[in-house]
């Protein structure tokens, strides 16, 4: 029986169309909404992009994710809101908003240090060239 690994993540959104990624542990069929997707393969990883159409301009849809037929999302007993589609309203203002979990360093010291608290009193030596301080934005 599959699962999911990563996902659901709304890849791409507009006014009547979105589209819903997800990686799974195995081959499996993917269904958002009705709409059904194989997954496929890359060096051993199965992902599925779910390609929504018709949905109406400025709406919000709750939405599941089946795999071969069973519910696994949202997961059951779930006290998370549902999922959601937001739509683009072209009536409205567009706001957007980015973010992302990665990051690029371990969350532990010395990344974690303000740039006054460094051991060599606020600048980053690499080689033999030292970095200027970087004034605030």
């Amino acid at each position: 029986m599959a699962e999911l690994l990563l996902g659901p993540v709304l890849r791409y959104v507009d006014e009547v169309q979105a589209t819903v990624w997800v990686e799974t542990d195995s081959s499996c069929e993917v269904e958002v909404l009705g709409r059904r997707q194989r997954t496929f393969c890359v060096a051993g990883h199965h992902y599925a992009l779910v390609f929504l159409e018709d949905l109406e301009p400025g709406s919000c849809t709750p939405y599941e994710v089946r795999l071969d037929g069973e519910l696994r999302w949202p997961e059951p007993g779930s006290e998370l809101p549902a999922s959601v589609i937001r739509t683009i309203d072209p009536d409205q203002e567009l706001h957007v908003i980015f973010g992302s979990c990665r990051v690029s360093v371990p969350h532990e010291e010395p990344y974690t240090l303000e740039k006054d608290d460094h051991d060599d009193g606020g600048t980053e030596r690499r080689g033999k060239r030292r970095l200027p301080d970087v004034p605030p934005n």
